[in-house]
This record gives structure tokens, sequence and C-alpha cells, in this order.
């Protein structure tokens, strides 16, 4: 990536703007390859498959004209613009989604749950057409597999990678990596998930997955809000647009009712769900506006 964008700087013209596509770098990582003239039209254009949502983040260097002009771009295309306040991993809906697929995967891993049945829980409440492991086949197990051996430690780092990799690591060896493969958790091009019978199955263990899942996919979201990546407001449209939901996890949040939401996370964080090093800013920052 780097490498590519000095080649770009080097061949395009001087007023040019430069944008990326990858989440999994931030402006700020890359844009010390261009020239000084070309930080200030340097900026990240992230699109999300199959959506109308674009991020829009600038750099150290990116000026606000230059963000004027992608969020038209991005409206001239129809789309919808998400102008990050300033840089964060995944940026918005990849730090959400990123946390809900670890969760899921750890449900399985643990024991806790079956793939089909944490697929259940997310499409039967979160009234969406796929599921966490359904979004994994189709984003690519390959894909799951790399972002994973590149993530930044933080706490819980270790134990997390370990399980997910022993989970992942068949697929991979076997050569199944999703719905370009043909088989990954599911077979396609039909997978059981896209079937009638699938949410017609007799499962008692929904809410209590959906509470775990719902809880991760909050839990982001509230960080984001904490570090003023951008507003609760932008943060659920941002979702709901994305995922094709009616509900964004402040909307959750709202509904569960703040009282209510502390309780169960403090049970989900005692079972060692989730690090422990996040617990204060987001019971702090619930516990201020929706207590």
């Amino acid at each position: 990536m780097r490498k590519l964008q000095c080649k770009l700087d080097k061949i395009c013209s001087p007023d040019t703007l430069i944008t990326t596509n990858t989440s999994g770098l931030l402006v700020s990582e890359i844009e010390d390859v261009v020239s000084d003239d070309r930080g200030r039209l340097f900026a990240a254009l992230h699109s999300h498959m199959g959506s109308p949502l674009v991020d829009i983040v600038g750099g150290p260097r990116t000026t606000q004209s230059t963000i004027d002009i992608l969020e038209r771009y991005v409206l001239s295309l129809s789309g919808v613009p998400l102008i990050l306040k300033k840089e964060n991993p995944g940026y918005v809906l990849n730090a959400m989604l990123g946390p809900v697929l670890a969760t899921a995967m750890l449900m399985v891993q643990n024991g806790v749950a079956t793939v089909e049945e944490v697929d259940h829980a997310w499409i039967s409440q979160a009234g969406v057409s796929i599921g966490p492991f359904g979004l994994i086949d189709l984003f690519g197990l390959n894909v799951i597999y790399d972002s994973w051996l590149n993530k930044k430690p933080g706490a819980n780092y270790d134990a997390t990678k370990s399980k997910i990799m022993a989970l992942i690591t068949p697929f991979i060896e076997a050569g199944n990596l999703g719905a370009k493969s043909g088989k990954g958790f599911y077979l396609y091009p039909n997978p059981a998930y896209s079937t009638p019978e699938f949410l017609a199955a007799d499962d008692h263990s929904v809410g209590t997955n959906f509470a775990l899942l719902s809880s991760a996919l909050i839990n982001a979201a509230v960080l984001l809000a904490v570090n003023d990546v951008a507003s609760p407001e932008t943060i659920d449209n941002a979702w709901n647009i994305s995922m094709a939901t009616a509900q964004g996890p402040f909307e959750l949040l709202q509904a569960l009712g703040g009282k209510a939401y502390l309780e169960r996370l403090d049970a989900q964080f005692t079972e060692g769900w989730f690090d422990k090093e996040l617990n204060a800013p987001v019971k702090a920052y619930i516990a201020e506006r929706f207590v």
C-alpha cells in the first residue's frame, strides 16, 4: 500500500486528489510517503461492500477543502458520506463489526453456542438477512484470518487471538474460504441461513446469544463516542445504512435502558466476555447519558 501510494504521488498531476480504500491502515500511517504538496490532497475514501456508505477521513495534512470535495463526490454518486471527526482503526462501521464477529467466534470456540445458533439469534433479533458467520463467509475467512494476524495487541489480545485462530485455521488449511470457494461455515451458493427452515428452528438460547452479540456492538459504539470519533447519531446512521437494520447500537441501548444494560454488562464483564480495561469508560458514558 505504501509503495503504491508513493508511485501514484509521482505519476499524478500536482492537483490530483489521492485516496486510500483500506481500513487496515490509517491515513497517518501512509501519508508520509507522498510529497508535502500532496499531503493536503490525500485522504481515506473507504467504501463498504454492497452499501452506499463511504468513510471520508483526513490525515495530519489533509485540508478541509479536500474533505469537502470528497463529500461532494460521494453525494454525486448517490452515496452516503460519513466524515469522521478523527482517525480511528476500522473507522466507524468496521470498528463496531469487528467486535461483533470476534464475540461470535469466541462464543462458538468456547462452546457457548453453535455457528447456526449464533446466526439464528442475530438474524431473528436484529431483523437482518445474514448473521456474523454468514458475514465472515462473505468477506472471506482468509481476510478475517489476515486481519487477526496483523491486529495491534490490546487487552486480552493473546488469549482472544489464539481462540479465533484455532477456529479459523482448519478452514484456511482446507481451502474453505467462504462464499468465494463454495464452502466456509456454510455451503454455497445456497447457505442454510437463507432458507425459511433456518429461522423456524426452535432455539431457546436466542435471547442469551443476542445479548452477548448486541453488547459487543453497543460497547464498540460507546467507545467511538467516548473517543469523539463520531456522534451517536452518526454512529447509529452508519450501522443502520450498512447493515440494513431498524435500530443502531445507541437505539438498542436506549430501548434496553441504561440501568438494565449496565446490570447486564456487569454480569458479562464478570464472566470474562469483554476487556475489563473498557469497563470504566463504557460504564461511565452510559451512566452519565442513559441512566
